[in-house]
């Protein structure tokens, strides 16, 4: 995997991939992953399920908003977009929404966006997808993406898990760009 112009994402790509022989998408429902690995910190279950749900519908929701052509059922040329919720930090609501209303903290954060950082104490979600051909089963691309919301978002202290929230947002927003890079769509 390579690192990606989003800070924070590694992709891969395959070399031999087509992209103009796809014709639409199949966005499976997320899976929550449950490797050794996975780091949930104490999200809840219930918690990991409803940001999990929140992936699928955030990346359908953008891609729809973007008119790529989605469908529900696999067939030729189609695209199987399966996705993982595989971390979740929490934020540290008092200190991160403290260290960014003050002007010191709001400056600090103005320098953490500019250089493409999260602002300290912020929480973060971290998602896998895979690209998959529908009828080869063949991995055509997949990434590893840490999103946080943009550092000057003071709403993102505000409970310990909207910054994995905005971080989805995020997420499907970036996705949606790359896959306009891809396909030299221009948004």
């Amino acid at each position: 995997m390579n690192r990606s112009k989003d800070p924070g994402t590694l992709v891969y790509r395959s070399p031999t991939l087509q992209i103009g022989k796809y014709k639409s998408m199949l966005i499976e429902n997320t899976e929550v992953y449950t490797g050794a690995d996975a780091d949930f910190g104490k999200t809840s279950e219930a918690d990991k399920q409803r940001l999990a749900n929140k992936v699928t519908e955030d990346f359908t929701a953008e891609l729809t908003k973007r008119n790529y052509p989605l469908t529900a059922q696999p067939g030729p040329d189609v695209v199987r977009l399966r996705l993982k919720l595989t971390g979740v930090q929490s934020s540290q609501s008092v200190a991160a929404t403290a260290l960014r209303v003050t002007p010191l903290g709001l400056g600090l954060s103005a320098v953490k966006e500019a250089e493409g950082k999260s602002a300290a104490f912020v929480g973060s979600v971290t998602i896998a997808g895979e690209m998959i051909d529908a009828q080869s089963g063949e991995i055509l691309g997949a990434f590893v993406a840490t999103e946080s919301p943009i550092a000057l978002d003071v709403t993102s202290g505000l409970g310990g898990l909207r910054a994995a929230e905005l971080g989805i947002e995020r997420g499907a927003d970036n996705f949606a760009d790359a896959l306009d890079r891809a396909v030299g769509r221009k948004h």
